[in-house]
């Protein structure tokens, strides 16, 4: 159980549970490649991401699950460097925002982009870059691990 704020909550949730209660996610599976004081070095789908202020007690090697919310994850044109390739599946166009529906190698992903006619509104099936900050990754225990 977790009492707090409705913006505690939504950014600092302390389970899966109440991540996806108080709004929506994207589940990542990811593998600590390396842990020190302050940070935690993720393998997420073939790239390796620095994340802050993670559970405790994390060691090389284990799964864990991650996730980030929709409205972080951002799209372009250009698919460069440390971005993934993305499909776009499916698309809304809710007039403040399109909600889209992304296929990274086999694993859906969804996106938010508000404000498309300042930022661009992509194509259905377009092929768009996908960054991932790795600031608005969160690290969740399993429910009934232990800390």
């Amino acid at each position: 159980m977790q009492i707090g704020t409705a913006e505690e909550l939504y950014l600092q949730p302390n389970s899966p549970f109440v991540a996806q209660f108080i709004g929506k996610i994207n589940p990542l599976s990811g593998e600590v490649q390396g842990v020190d004081e302050e940070h935690v070095i993720l393998k997420i789908l073939n790239r390796t991401f620095q994340v802050a202020h993670s559970p405790q007690g994390l060691k090389p090697g284990q799964r864990v699950s991650v996730f980030v919310r929709p409205e972080s994850v951002e799209l372009t044109q250009e698919k460069g460097k440390g971005q993934w390739k993305g499909r776009i599946l499916e698309k809304t166009f809710l007039g403040e925002k399109v909600d889209y529906l992304l296929e990274i190698d086999g694993h859906q992903l969804k996106a938010t982009s508000y404000d498309p006619l300042r930022h661009g509104i992509f194509s259905l099936h377009q092929e768009v870059g996908v960054l991932l900050n790795e600031n608005v990754l969160k690290i969740l225990r399993e429910e009934g691990q232990e800390e």
